[in-house]
């Protein structure tokens, strides 16, 4: 599957400040000339002298890799059929931010699923002992994000008749979204009508709860 991921960072130290845009730098020279981009960001991101079998286990290719040194900002795309390894990549970038002297450095990974249908936040705050830790996290799977679309539309009442004669549902006063998003989320996809429903809605759905989480996190990119 296709993740596109955004990693913002704030806090960082001058030593911090460094080593981003040392990894901004060695990004941009090498991505055009390096046909491994898994290989490019993890050597990026670990050093070449570290075991990078340990990513191509976890990470199938890393592709449209953008560095942005001036806004703490880092975004591509990640096909990997392993959600959890998205966020090992970055807690090892966040971990050498750590290491050079920039203890205090935080950063929010976002990462969505090319089709809406899973969706991540993660919350890295470096620990007593000076470790990259996740603080707080936000994942959805497929039900709670087709469930997040539903609550933050108000246009699913005026189609929600539409819908439940493309799946066949007979509409009554027990209806319950839940008997149609649950067990199978596929199910409701079948209807065309709530399928343009949902890819109109959903990344606006998406990136407001992004913004209300980053909002609780107390979270604001680091710009220098």
């Amino acid at each position: 599957m296709n993740f596109d991921y955004l990693v913002k960072i704030e806090n960082m130290s001058e030593e911090g400040v460094k080593a981003f845009q040392g990894i901004a730098k060695d990004i941009e020279q090498k991505k055009h000339e390096e046909p491994d981009s898994l290989a490019l960001l993890s050597n990026a991101f670990l050093g070449p002298n570290e075991a990078l079998e340990r990513f191509k286990m976890l990470t199938d290719s890393v592709e449209n890799i953008e560095c942005d040194e001036n806004a703490g900002r880092i975004q591509g795309k990640i096909k990997t059929g392993d959600f959890e390894s998205i966020k090992e990549l970055f807690l090892a970038l966040h971990q050498k931010l750590i290491d050079v002297g920039a203890k205090e450095t935080r950063a929010v990974i976002n990462v969505c699923e090319e089709n809406n249908h899973y969706y991540a936040s993660y919350l890295l705050e470096s620990s007593d002992d000076a470790l990259s830790t996740i603080a707080d996290s936000c994942i959805l799977d497929h039900h709670e994000v087709h469930e997040q679309v539903i609550s933050a539309s108000k246009g699913i009442m005026e189609i929600q008749a539409e819908v439940y004669k493309d799946l066949d549902v007979e509409l009554d006063e027990d209806w319950d979204w839940d008997d149609i998003i649950y067990p199978d989320p596929d199910r409701i996809m079948r209807s065309g009508i709530y399928r343009d429903f949902f890819y109109d809605n959903s990344l606006t759905a998406l990136l407001s709860l992004q913004e209300e989480l980053e909002e609780g996190w107390k979270f604001s990119v680091y710009k220098y």
